[in-house]
C-alpha cells in the first residue's frame, strides 16, 4: 500500500511540475538577458546611490538646521526675559546690599520713633503742670517744727512731772523714814532723836548711791523719749508709703500681652511677606493666562490638571518613530503600486499583441480540455466496476455514447497539446506574459493589500496616539508638534503651580495676620486698653506702651514694697530698743527705791552696842543722805518747772495765742498740723511722680535713639547720606528689592535658557539671539527649511525607490552561471516527468478506489468521533466551545456558545491544542470501543497550558479513564500537584533516582 499512495502522490504533482518547467525555462531565458544591460544597470544604480547619499546628506544638513533654529525660537521668550532684565538691572546701577527685611526694619524704626517722640511731648506737656502743682503745694514747716517742738516738751513735761510725783513720793519716804528712824531710835535710844543723830558723822555711801541712781533714770527716760519720736517718725513714714501704694495704677496682667508681641513682630514680617506674595500671585497670573493662551490644542480647565497622566518620552519616541517608518512604508507602498500598474499595463499590451500575432490555445483551453478528458475517464471507471450513471453520461454527452465521447475529449485534449508543441514558442511567451501579468496582479493585490493593512495600522496608531492623549481631553496634532506642546504645558503646569502655592502663601498669610490682629484686640481689651486702631502697626505700638507701663508700675511698687520693708525692719528695731530702755529704766528706779528704803528700813535690835552703833550711823547716813538728796531733788526739779514754764509761755507766745483755753488751742495746733502732714504727703507723691515722668522720659528717649541709630545703619548700607531726605532711604529699599526680584527672574531665565538651549552653548545661544530682527528671520528660515526638507524627502523617497527598482532589475537580470545550472534542472524535470506519466492511468484508477473507501469511512466513523471530541473539547474549554464541526471539504471548525465559529487558525495556542488532542483523545476512545483497549501514554502533553486549561484538561482525561488506562508522564512538579488536585484517584509514582 506504501508504494501506491507514493505514486499517487507523484502523479498528483505533475501539474506543479510542468509549472516548474515552465518557470525554469522563463528563468534561464531570463538570465541569459546581454552584458550591455547588466553594465548599463551597474551604471545606473552606482549613480542612483550617490544620487541617495547625497539627498540624505542634504536632508540631514536641514534637520540639522530646522532643530538649531527651533531651539532659537523656544529660547527667544526667555531670552527677551532674561536681557529685559539685564537691562533694567544695570539701569538701575549699584543696587544698595540690604537685607530681605530692610523695608520691614525701617518701617519698624519709624513707627518706634515717632511712639518715643510722641511719649516723649506727652511727658513734656505733662512736666510743667506737675512743677506748678508742685510750686504751688504749700506745706507749713513751721507747724512740723512745732509739733517736733511740742513733742519734745511733752517728754520733758513728763519727765517734771515724773519729777514731781518722785519729789512727793521722795517727801513721804523722808517722812516715813523719819518716822521709822525715830521709832528705831526710839527702840535703840528712846533718849536719841533724829536730830541729834543728823548731827553725829555718819557715812555717806547710801546718798552717793541714791543721786548715781537718779542721775541714771534720768538718762534712761531721755533715751526711751528719744525712741518714742523715732517710731512715730517711722509710722508717719509706713502711712505716706501707704498712701503712695494706693496712689499706683490697677496692675495689668501682660503676659499674653507680650507673648502676643512676640507673634506680632513675626507677623509684621508676614504682612512684608504677603504684599511680596500679592504681586508674585498677580504677575504668575499673567503668565499663565499667556502661557495658556500659547498651548494649542488649548487644554482641559481642571484643578488637577497636574495629576493627568502624560506620554512619556519613549512613547513620544516611539509614536515619532512609529509615524514616520507607517509613512515611509505608504510612501513606498504607493511608489511600488504604481510601477506595478505600469509594468501591468505594459504586459497587458504586450499579452494582447502576441495574441493578435498568432492564434494559439492558451493555458486555460488545455486545463479544459483535460479536465473535459478527465471527467470522461472517471464515468469509464465507473461503468468498468457497476456503477453506472446514466443521468452523468447524459449529461457528459448527450449526444454520442460515453466510449465515443471519452475519445473526443481524449483527441482534443491531445490536438491543443500538440498545437501548443506546434507555437511553443509563442506560447511559451504567452505563458511568460500571462505568468508575469497574473505575478504583477498578485503584487498589486499584495500591494493593495499591504496599503489596506498599512492603514489600519495608521488608523490603529492613530487611535493609540489619540488614546495616549485622552486622559488629557484633547485631540493632539503630529508628535513634533506634542512634544513642544508638552513642553509648553509643562511651563503651564509650573506656572499654575506656583500660582496655586503662591495663592495658598497668601491664604494662610493673610489669615495669620488676620489672626494676629484679632487675637491682638482681645489680648489689649482683656489688659483694659482702648484700641482705637485696627492697623498691625498700632496695635503694636499700644501693646508696648501697655507692657511698658506695667513694667514701671511694678517697678514702683518694687520700690515702695522695699522700703515699706525697711520701715518695718526698723520699726521692730526701735520698738525692741524701747522695751529694753524701758527695763532699763524700771530697774533702775526699783534700785533707787532699794537704796531709799536702805535708808532706815531696817530695825536696830543688836544686842551689843557696836552693831546699835553702827546701826545709828547707817540711820544718821541714811537722814542725813535722805536730806540732802531731798534738797538737791527738789532744787533741780523746780528749775525744771520754771523751765518748763518758760517754754511752754514761749511757745504760746510764738503760735499768737492770747486768752486761749488749752482745749482750743490744741484742736487749732491738731488742725494745722494734720494740714501740714497732708500737704507734705503730696509732695512725697509728687516727688516720685516726677522722678518717674523723669525715667519714662529717659527710657524713650533711648528707644528714639536706637530707633535713628538703626535708621542710620540702614542710610548707611544704603548709601544715604545724613543730609538726604528719608525718601531716600525708601528709594534705596525699592531699589535694592526691585535688584533682588531681577536677579531671580535672570536666575529663572538662565536656568530656561539652559535648558532649551539644544546645540549651543549658553553664550553662543545669547549672541544668536542677540541678532536684529532675528525673529522673524528664524520664521522665514524655519517655513524654507521645512519645504525644503519635505521636497528633499520625497526627492530621497523617489531616489530610493528608484535605486530598489533597479536593483531588483539587476537581480533579475544577474546571468552568471545560473544558466547551465537551470537548463540540467529542466532536462531532469523532463526526463522524471516521462518516466511517471506511464502509470497515470493506472495510479489515478488507485485514487479514485482510496478516496472511494475514504469517504465511506468518514461517513460511518465521523459523526460519533466528532461527538466525542465536541464532549471532550467543550469539557476542557469551561463550555465557552460548545462543538466541533468537519466540512465536506475536510475542513475544520468550532462553535461558540454564540453560535459564532472559529477555525483552527484562528484560535489561541492553548486552545487550538486542546482541539487537537480532544480529536487525538476521542479516536482513541473509539478505538478502544471497538478493539481490546490499550494504555495511552502521554507525555508532558500539558506544558503549554496555563492553570485553568491544564485542570480542565485532566478532568477530561478523568471522563475516558475509566475505558482505558492513562499513563501520564512529566517532569514538572506542579503538574503532579494538578493531577492530584483534578483526580483525586489517581495514582502518583515518582520516578525520580534514589541517592544511595
Amino acid at each position: 500500500m506504501a508504494p501506491l499512495f507514493v505514486a499517487a502522490g507523484r502523479v498528483q504533482a505533475i501539474p506543479a511540475r510542468v509549472a516548474r518547467i515552465e518557470e525554469l525555462t522563463s528563468e534561464l531565458r531570463r538570465v541569459t538577458t546581454t552584458a550591455d544591460e547588466l553594465d548599463r544597470l551597474d551604471r545606473s544604480l552606482g549613480q542612483a546611490e550617490e544620487a541617495v547619499a547625497l539627498v540624505r546628506t542634504r536632508v540631514d544638513e536641514l534637520e540639522t538646521q530646522r532643530e538649531r533654529l527651533q531651539t532659537l525660537s523656544k529660547a527667544e521668550e526667555p531670552f527677551a526675559t532674561w536681557r529685559a532684565a539685564k537691562h533694567e538691572l544695570e539701569a538701575l546701577g549699584a543696587v544698595p546690599a540690604l537685607p530681605p527685611t530692610a523695608r520691614v526694619d525701617a518701617e519698624t524704626a519709624r513707627a518706634a520713633r515717632a511712639l518715643a517722640e510722641e511719649e516723649l511731648s506727652r511727658f513734656e506737656e505733662a512736666r510743667p503742670a506737675l512743677l506748678d502743682e508742685l510750686s504751688r503745694l504749700h506745706v507749713d514747716d513751721e507747724i512740723l517744727a512745732l509739733d517736733a517742738e511740742i513733742d519734745a516738751l511733752a517728754t520733758e513735761l513728763g519727765r517734771a512731772e515724773a519729777a514731781t510725783g518722785r519729789k512727793s513720793e521722795r517727801a513721804l519716804s523722808r517722812a516715813r523714814l523719819l518716822a521709822r528712824s525715830e521709832a528705831r531710835l526710839a527702840e535703840l535710844v528712846p533718849s536719841l532723836t533724829a536730830a541729834r543723830l543728823l548731827a553725829m558723822p555718819l557715812s555717806g555711801d547710801a546718798r552717793d548711791r541714791v543721786v548715781r541712781l537718779t542721775e541714771e533714770l534720768k538718762r534712761a527716760e531721755a533715751a526711751m523719749g528719744d525712741e518714742a519720736r523715732a517710731v512715730r517718725t517711722r509710722r508717719s513714714e509706713q502711712e505716706a508709703l501707704a498712701a503712695m501704694r494706693a496712689a499706683l495704677p490697677t496692675p495689668v496682667e501682660t503676659a499674653r500681652v507680650e507673648a502676643w508681641l512676640e507673634d506680632a513682630k513675626g507677623a509684621l514680617t508676614l504682612a512684608d511677606r504677603l504684599a511680596a506674595l500679592e504681586a508674585d500671585h498677580r504677575r504668575l497670573r499673567r503668565q499663565e493666562e499667556k502661557e495658556r493662551r500659547r498651548l494649542d490644542p488649548p487644554p482641559p480647565q481642571t484643578a488637577d490638571a497636574a495629576l493627568l497622566p502624560l506620554p512619556s518620552d519613549g512613547e513620544m519616541d516611539a509614536f515619532d518613530r512609529r509615524f514616520g517608518e507607517l509613512e515611509d512604508k505608504r510612501r513606498r507602498l504607493e511608489h511600488e503600486l504604481a510601477r506595478v500598474d505600469d509594468e501591468l499595463a505594459s504586459l497587458r499590451g504586450q499579452l494582447a499583441e502576441i495574441q493578435a500575432d498568432f492564434e494559439v490555445p492558451t493555458e486555460g483551453d488545455l486545463v479544459a480540455a483535460r479536465a473535459k478528458r478527465d471527467e470522461g475517464w472517471a464515468l469509464v471507471v465507473h461503468a468498468l466496476t457497476g456503477h453506472v450513471d446514466v443521468a452523468a453520461e447524459l449529461e457528459y454527452n448527450p449526444e454520442r455514447p460515453l466510449t465515443l465521447a471519452y475519445e473526443r475529449a481524449s483527441l482534443e485534449a491531445d490536438t491543443l497539446v500538440d498545437r501548443m508543441r506546434f507555437h511553443a514558442d509563442a506560447v511559451q511567451r504567452r505563458t511568460q506574459k500571462v505568468a508575469a501579468v497574473a505575478h504583477r496582479e498578485a503584487e498589486g493585490v499584495r500591494i493593495a493589500a499591504a496599503l489596506d493593512a498599512l492603514s489600519a495600522e495608521e488608523a490603529s496608531a492613530r487611535a493609540a496616539w489619540l488614546g495616549l492623549f485622552a486622559p488629557l481631553g484633547i485631540t493632539p496634532r503630529g508628535p513634533s508638534a506634542m512634544r513642544g506642546w508638552l513642553t509648553d504645558r509643562e511651563r503651564w503646569i509650573a506656572t499654575r503651580e506656583d500660582l496655586r502655592r503662591t495663592e495658598g502663601d497668601g491664604a494662610a498669610a493673610r489669615e495669620r495676620v488676620a489672626a494676629t490682629v484679632a487675637r491682638g484686640r482681645a489680648v489689649l481689651a482683656n489688659a483694659g486698653a482702648r484700641v482705637d486702631d485696627d492697623g498691625l502697626l498700632a496695635l503694636l505700638s499700644l501693646a508696648e506702651r501697655v507692657v511698658a507701663q506695667e513694667r514701671e508700675r511694678k517697678g514702683h511698687a518694687a520700690q515702695v514694697a522695699a522700703r515699706e520693708a525697711e520701715l518695718a525692719a526698723a520699726l521692730a528695731l526701735e520698738t525692741r530698743r524701747a522695751a529694753l530702755l524701758e527695763a532699763d529704766r524700771s530697774a533702775c528706779e526699783q534700785a533707787l527705791r532699794d537704796a531709799l528704803g536702805a535708808l532706815g528700813l531696817e530695825a536696830c535690835r543688836s544686842i551689843d552696842a557696836g552693831s546699835r552703833v553702827d546701826e545709828l550711823a547707817r540711820i544718821a547716813a541714811a537722814l542725813r543722805d535722805a536730806d540732802r538728796e531731798d534738797a538737791l531733788r527738789d532744787a533741780g526739779d523746780d528749775d525744771a518747772v520754771r523751765a518748763m514754764t518758760k517754754r511752754c509761755e514761749a511757745l504760746r507766745a510764738r503760735l499768737s495765742v492770747v486768752d486761749t483755753d488749752d482745749a482750743t488751742l490744741a484742736a487749732r495746733l491738731t488742725k494745722r498740723l494734720d494740714a501740714a502732714r497732708a500737704a507734705k504727703r503730696e509732695r512725697a507723691t509728687l516727688e516720685l511722680r516726677r522722678a518717674q515722668l523723669e525715667r519714662e522720659s529717659a527710657r524713650h528717649r533711648a528707644a528714639a535713639s536706637a530707633a535713628n541709630a538703626r535708621l542710620r545703619d540702614l542710610s548707611l548700607a544704603a548709601g544715604v547720606g545724613k543730609g538726604e531726605p528719608e525718601g531716600a532711604l525708601d528709594e534705596a529699599i525699592a531699589r535694592a528689592d526691585r535688584g533682588r526680584e531681577l536677579a531671580r527672574v535672570i536666575v529663572d531665565a538662565e536656568r530656561e535658557l539652559a535648558r532649551s538651549r539644544g546645540p549651543f552653548t549658553f553664550e553662543e545661544l545669547c549672541r544668536e539671539l542677540a541678532t536684529p530682527a532675528r525673529s522673524e528671520r528664524v520664521s522665514r528660515e524655519l517655513s524654507a527649511i521645512e519645504v525644503e526638507r519635505r521636497a528633499r524627502t520625497e526627492e530621497e523617497d523617489r531616489a530610493r525607490s528608484d535605486l530598489a527598482a533597479l536593483r531588483h532589475k539587476r537581480e533579475r537580470l544577474d546571468g552568471s552561471d545560473a544558466a547551465a545550472g537551470l537548463a540540467l534542472d529542466i532536462q531532469s524535470e523532463r526526463a522524471s516527468l516521462r518516466a511517471d506519466v506511464e502509470r497515470y492511468a493506472t495510479l489515478a484508477l488507485a485514487k479514485a478506489l482510496l478516496e472511494k473507501n475514504i469517504e465511506a469511512f468518514e461517513r460511518e466513523n465521523q459523526p460519533a468521533l466528532v461527538a466525542e471530541a465536541s464532549r471532550l473539547f467543550s469539557q476542557m474549554t469551561g463550555g465557552r466551545y460548545v462543538r466541533i464541526r468537519a466540512t465536506g471539504r475536510r475542513e475544520l471548525f468550532v462553535e461558540r456558545k454564540d453560535g459564532s465559529r472559529a477555525s483552527p487558525d484562528e484560535l489561541s495556542t492553548g486552545t487550538s491544542e486542546q482541539l487537537f488532542f480532544s480529536l487525538r483523545l476521542a479516536y482513541v476512545s473509539l478505538y478502544a470501543e471497538r478493539a481490546e483497549p490499550l494504555p495511552v501514554v502521554l507525555d508532558d502533553v500539558l506544558v503549554n497550558f496555563d492553570r485553568e486549561r491544564a485542570l480542565a484538561t485532566l478532568r477530561a482525561i478523568a471522563t475516558v479513564a475509566n475505558r482505558f488506562q492513562v499513563l501520564f508522564f512529566t517532569c514538572h512538579d506542579y503538574l503532579a500537584d494538578l493531577v492530584s488536585e483534578a483526580i483525586p484517584t489517581a495514582r502518583i509514582l515518582d520516578l525520580a533516582p534514589q541517592s544511595s
